[in-house]
């Protein structure tokens, strides 16, 4: 809602892979407020969902796990009822980097899930 670009992070999980794959997104919670990335939490418990992501990786998933933006109205005093635009956006955004990188990742654009952990989960 800033108006400006913002650097979000990821992580991925790739094994190779010679065939088309599903996709997982994984998204952490924190409450809008904190979380295991840079634009909530500022880099705390980057593991959370790691092992989770590893085990996907394993089983033939090309993983990425976000961060988002934690700017809502509940940030600026604003909408205290939709403090998560930001961070759906942000995952939007995933997926559609996601979908830019499939060559790359090997990644079947329409087998694509996404989850995570409270906030992140929805």
């Amino acid at each position: 809602m800033t108006g400006e670009n913002q650097t979000l992070f990821l992580d991925e999980w790739v094994a190779p892979s010679k065939t088309k794959r599903p996709g997982a997104l994984i998204i952490h919670g924190g409450g809008y407020s904190s979380g295991p990335y840079n634009g909530c939490s500022h880099a705390k418990n980057m593991s959370s969902f790691a092992a989770v992501a590893v085990a996907l990786a394993r089983r033939g998933f090309a993983v990425l796990s976000i961060d988002y933006r934690c700017e809502g109205g509940l940030r600026k005093g604003g909408d205290y009822f939709h403090p998560w635009y930001d961070a759906v956006e942000d995952a939007r955004a995933a997926v559609r980097y996601m979908v830019a990188n499939a060559e790359r990742l090997q990644l079947d654009t329409g087998r694509i899930m996404a989850f995570g952990g409270s906030a992140g989960a929805v």
